[in-house]
């Protein structure tokens, strides 16, 4: 992390007065920056001095600049000889769990192939939710023999106990067929009682139900009642599904209205009612959640690419994940954060959303990250995850105005600066590598939507920058691997929109999801209405459990957050031992008699004058990365922090 000083447009008045004025210089051994100076029409400030404080600006920046492309030059050596600890598993490689017919299929063949005895081959085949082998003899086999062999290979599928009972007949060409029938579809409506059967067979049965359910309507022609029909029979994972297909003039919100008396008429109680497209489709929902987790779920350091030195941070950061849990099989989900950048974390309280962004927080400062956490809500959480002195946590911000818009500023800022190293790097025939940058906002939907929904003009102007800062920083800074991880109860629309939301590709519902988040995360149609079917598979005693969304790729799946207790959290706080540890920074707010050293400073903004995007930036550690006691007050999670007394309204005054 490289920290540029530059000194501040709006004291170029303040410096050229104190030059005029022959005070002398102050000797330390940091630079201080001047004082902010307020310039109004009846203070002009001299445009010489401006000039000259802007080429000295333009000066600093240049040697900073030049000074980073000399150190990536030197330590390239060092980066192309690299080898950090490789990760045991890569990120998402599960193969698709199998279910149904496919299910089945894939049984049957691992039980006859190879061939047995007497038969030459077995081809395995599903159609329409059946599964057929086609068994292929050696010549010289009569017709009895291969019925007899037939018959004891489905003999001998039906003792493995979960596939079910093969039929046997005659194929082409003197082959055998053993069949099975209706394993997708139809056969979890015939197999839910005699109603649900008749309904899947009779066209007279599903008018009939319909009509009681009053999903009915005249026929503005000749009055006569219509009902839907059914256009296709499917399964998912709680039990049958139907798709209807509805009369003219019948749309799919009285379907929905209907649902109370469809679970009556078909005897399924936690029947639901969803769409595709504008077809409905009928979820029976008669079979158990059969989604069993693992009842641990640790995050292991094995599971990440490990740099254990400055030149690995580099090499490793094309590796960077965000790990968020595990599906049901046990497979960990890991997103890829150049394929799949940014995550936005929404959950109501006691839903598990504190342990996991403290885990991945935990896994990004693993693997060489720097993380700046930011809470909007000034809470006892994201505090106690900054004083855990994780070696790459950098930064904490909470509690003002100031130092929220701040840190997004600073993260663009960020941005910004490795754009220019990499083209300066660039002309040399150089690649640049940058490392993982990671800033995790947490409540950040919930404080803009607040400061634009007020009254206050200004307050609103300046959300609305640091909407757009977040918004750039989504949509263009995956290669620098700068990355967004939003967290809160509610993504209010207001406020995570746009680019910001667009470019956030994995969207995270923690619990049942409530109606503000399916409506604001996830389009309308299919994908909403997919949520809210695995929705009702969650419960609020599941913590950690939730719902995960790639927006890139459409597809919508349960998962289990990760969760280190006991022996599983000190190994990997030991693994943590070996990360190179950076230096912690925070904003030199103003102390004394300038303006805003009386505390006032927590309300600026990006469009305040003076402006919080220009609070400079202050290390907290020296470079060995023990903290510097000149710079305590400056700490926000020290005992020492005296950044003064925020202002608060005069009107207000306690009642007990």
């Amino acid at each position: 992390m490289e920290l540029i000083t530059v000194t501040n447009p709006l004291a170029a008045a303040a410096a050229a007065r104190a030059r005029a004025q022959a005070e002398p210089p102050r000797e330390t051994g940091e630079q201080v920056p001047p004082r902010l100076h307020v310039v109004t029409d009846a203070d002009p400030a001299d445009d010489a001095a401006e000039a000259q404080v802007a080429a000295a600006n333009a000066e600093a920046q240049e040697r900073a600049l030049q000074a980073a492309v000399d150190r990536y030059i030197a330590m390239l050596p060092e980066i192309e000889a690299a080898q950090p600890i490789p990760a045991q598993v890569k990120a998402d490689t599960a193969e698709p769990r199998l279910t149904g017919a496919a299910w089945v299929a894939d049984g049957v063949r691992r039980m006859l192939t190879p061939p047995l005895g007497k038969v030459a081959a077995v081809d395995v085949r599903t159609r329409d939710g059946d599964v057929k082998a086609v068994l292929t003899f050696h010549t010289g086999v009569d017709e009895d023999n291969r019925l007899r062999v037939g018959s004891q290979l489905a003999e001998m599928l039906h003792r493995r106990g979960n596939l079910g009972e093969f039929s046997v007949g005659r194929g082409h060409d003197e082959t055998v067929l053993l069949y099975r029938v209706g394993i997708d579809g139809v056969g979890p409506w015939r197999s839910h009682g005699a109603r649900a059967a008749e309904f899947n067979s009779s066209r007279a049965e599903q008018k009939r139900l319909f009509a009681l359910a009053g999903v009915v309507q005249k026929n503005p022609d000749t009055g006569n009642p219509q009902t839907p029909t059914i256009s296709a029979w499917g399964e998912d994972d709680r039990g049958g599904t139907c798709q209807l297909s509805l009369p003219p003039g019948m749309v799919l919100d009285q379907v929905r209205r209907a649902e109370p008396g469809l679970r009556q008429v078909l005897n399924a109680p936690e029947l639901t009612v969803t769409a595709k497209g504008v077809h409905p489709v009928l979820h029976l929902n008669t079979k158990k959640i059969v989604n069993e987790f693992p009842k641990q779920n640790p995050m292991r350091p094995g599971l990440f690419v490990r740099p254990r030195t400055p030149a690995e941070r580099h090499a490793a950061a094309g590796d960077f994940v965000i790990p968020l849990g595990v599906r049901a099989d046990g497979s960990p989900i890991l997103v890829q954060q150049s394929v799949a950048p940014h995550m936005g974390i929404f959950g109501g309280t006691g839903m598990g959303k504190t342990v996991l962004l403290s885990q991945l927080v935990q896994a990004a400062v693993l693997q060489g990250a720097e993380v700046l956490l930011v809470d909007a809500k000034n809470g006892k959480d994201l505090r106690r995850i900054a004083m855990q002195n994780l070696p790459g946590v950098v930064h904490y911000s909470s509690g003002s105005e100031a130092t929220l818009h701040r840190a997004v500023r600073y993260v663009r800022d960020e941005f910004e600066r490795r754009k220019a190293l990499a083209a300066r790097l660039q002309q040399d025939g150089i690649e640049y590598l940058p490392t993982p940058l990671l800033l995790v906002f947490d409540e950040a939907p919930a404080w803009l939507d607040d400061q634009m929904s007020g009254s206050d003009k200004e307050a609103r102007k300046a959300a609305e920058q640091t909407i757009a800062n977040l918004s750039w920083i989504a949509s263009q800074a995956r290669e620098q691997k700068c990355f967004i991880l939003t967290a809160g109860q509610y993504a209010y629309a207001s406020a995570f929109a746009g680019r910001w939301k667009s470019n956030t590709q994995t969207l995270v519902v923690l619990g049942p999801p409530s109606e503000i988040n399916r409506q604001a995360l996830f389009a309308a149609g299919e994908p909403r209405e997919q949520v809210k079917v695995l929705g009702a598979q969650l419960t609020k005693s599941m913590k950690g459990r939730g719902i995960m969304a790639d927006t890139e790729t459409g597809e919508i799946q349960l998962f289990q957050g990760f969760f280190n207790a006991g022996a599983d959290a000190d190994t990997f706080t030991a693994a943590l031992a070996s990360t190179p540890r950076l230096r912690r920074f925070a904003w030199r707010f103003p102390t004394g008699s300038d303006p805003g050293g009386d505390g006032s400073w927590q309300d600026w903004t990006p469009t305040s004058e003076p402006s919080s995007d220009d609070l400079p930036v202050l290390h907290l550690d020296g470079p060995d990365g023990r903290p510097d006691p000149a710079s305590a007050m400056y700490d926000p999670i020290g005992k020492s922090y005296a950044p003064g007394s925020k202002p608060l309204r005069a009107a207000h005054a306690p009642v007990n």
